[in-house]
């Protein structure tokens, strides 16, 4: 390493700098230098000899820092070599080296001054700034044009890629990881909620400057396409040590809450974030836990260690949880619907052809209303045989349906039941009225029964679910069946959310 520092110091002109390297974490992919001149830090040095990177990939990095820096954004920004290049690269004893050097941020980690922020200073200026500061450096990335491309989220979180990375032991962990890939796959990529991101912005990455509480980001090594959503998410989790002095469950969790809205004030005083995109936020921090468990097992595999499991057991197992949650799947997939332009199911030949080979296996039943309006596969963005679902006008739970939600049960084995009725429905519309003609009498009269006098139209959609439900329960639930779960909901036809009641 004396012949690599040598050369970086001829390269960079760092004759007459202390250099020192700062001690890296477990599995590390650089080696870092901080470079001081009369005493005063000055400029950050790194070094990197891994070949897992390219040399476009270094030049779209420091290009995208660069491009921040000079746009004012708060980050560290790269500086040029003697040579005017922002990354060089060298060959030494048949190993290429690549060296870029940038400033030193201002000001010091928060760990650095043992989790205190600054003396006198409320901690929401704190969360108000690392909001501010990501919210700004998002912004100019919707605006940013490069000349160099970095990796885009698909190109390295794929199944090819984790499936050769973690082994088999770890089947239902790379099963549950797979299903939230293909989860991601249904989100929108316009450029308002996709972009190049940090993709590891936490306090860890950015220095306080404890005199005014500005920040200054660094690190933008990992930066790749993701959604924006991601960096935000990340900061949630990170959100976790601020609330262990809170004993109670509930008052903890309003308090990080209340951190994370201080967030998102900061951030939407730079740029904007879509509230739906928001409501799937526990989404994204699936996507943020395979990041963490990937980042493990890459960390283990360049130090040729194994694995010690408790290092990802609380991820890998919220992770197994949410991929095999059927209300879960059902939240995010009528959330997918609402930002999508287009049906996100599989409906793929290769999928028709599994399904009529090997059978259906429903994660859950959606009894709903015959309205051309209410499509529940496109709702909850699902494909060929994932949904039994059972319809009939005013969503009316009788013989029929019943015996079709018993063959559900008993022979699919689904354990989720869900009864979505739906706003502007004409069957309730009807019901309200008294019409009741011809053979929807007998639909008309079933709704009659469950609203009452009810003269609001929401209000008896409600009713006719609730009484709908309470059926179901009378007549299935019993204790062979006791693990089922059975939910009433609304879809509302306008916004396309669905509303579990």
């Amino acid at each position: 390493m004396e012949a690599v520092l040598k050369n970086a110091v001829r390269l960079y002109a760092l004759e007459g700098y202390d250099i020192n390297e700062v001690l890296g974490h477990e599995g590390g992919r650089n080696r870092i230098y901080v470079c001081s001149l009369n005493g005063v830090k000055d400029r950050i040095l790194r070094i990197s000899c891994l070949p897992d990177r390219s040399y476009e990939d270094y030049l779209a990095e420091t290009e995208f820092v660069h491009y921040l820096a000079h746009n004012a954004a708060p980050a560290a920004d790269v500086l040029p070599s003697v040579n005017g290049k922002l990354v060089e690269r060298i060959e030494l004893d048949n190993e290429t080296v690549t060296i870029s050097l940038f400033e030193y941020a201002k000001g010091i980690l928060l760990c650095d001054n043992g989790y205190r922020y600054r003396e006198g200073a409320p901690l929401d200026e704190y969360f108000y700034n690392v909001g501010k500061t990501l919210g700004r450096i998002h912004e100019l990335s919707k605006r940013y044009k490069p000349q160099h491309k970095r990796p885009s989220y698909f190109e390295k979180y794929n199944k090819d890629y984790i499936g050769s990375l973690i082994p088999d032991e770890y089947a239902e962990l790379k099963a549950a990881i797979f299903d939230r890939l293909e989860r991601f796959r249904m989100l929108p990529t316009d450029e308002s909620v996709f972009g190049l991101v940090h993709f590891d912005y936490s306090d860890g990455n950015y220095h306080i400057d404890m005199e005014t509480g500005d920040i200054t980001v660094f690190d933008f090594d990992n930066c790749m396409y993701c959604w924006y959503m991601f960096d935000l998410d990340n900061l949630w989790t990170h959100l976790e040590g601020w609330g262990r002095g809170i004993k109670d469950p509930t008052e903890r969790n309003l308090y990080l809450e209340k951190c994370f809205e201080m967030i998102l004030s900061g951030y939407r005083s730079e740029t904007t974030v879509p509230d739906l995109m928001l409501d799937l936020r526990p989404l994204f921090v699936d996507m943020v836990l395979i990041e963490n468990i990937v980042d493990e097992f890459e960390c283990c595999a360049r130090e040729e260690e194994e694995l010690d499991y408790e290092d990802i057991e609380a991820a890998a197992e919220a992770l197994i949880e949410s991929a095999n949650d059927p209300e879960v799947k059902l939240k995010e997939g009528n959330l997918i619907y609402c930002v999508s332009e287009k049906q996100q199911g599989d409906v793929s030949n290769a999928l028709r052809m599994k399904a009529a080979n090997e059978g259906q296996h429903p994660y859950a039943v959606i009894i709903t209303c015959s309205d051309s309006r209410v499509i529940p596969e496109s709702i909850f963005s699902a494909g060929i045989g994932e949904l039994f679902v059972i319809r009939t006008a005013g969503s009316l739970i009788d013989l029929p349906q019943l015996g079709s939600i018993e063959y559900a049960l008993d022979h699919l084995g689904t354990k989720l039941v869900v009864l979505m009725g739906h706003t502007r429905c004409g069957a309730i519309g009807a019901a309200m009225e008294g019409h009741a003609e011809g053979f929807a009498g007998s639909i008309i009269h079933g709704i009659r029964e469950a609203i009452g006098d009810e003269r609001d139209e929401y209000a008896a959609c409600v009713k006719n679910v609730r009484y709908g439900v309470k059926r179901i329960f009378e007549k299935l639930i019993t204790e062979k069946r006791e693990d089922v779960k059975v939910r009433g909901a609304v879809y509302h036809i306008d916004s396309g959310i669905v509303e579990f009641l």
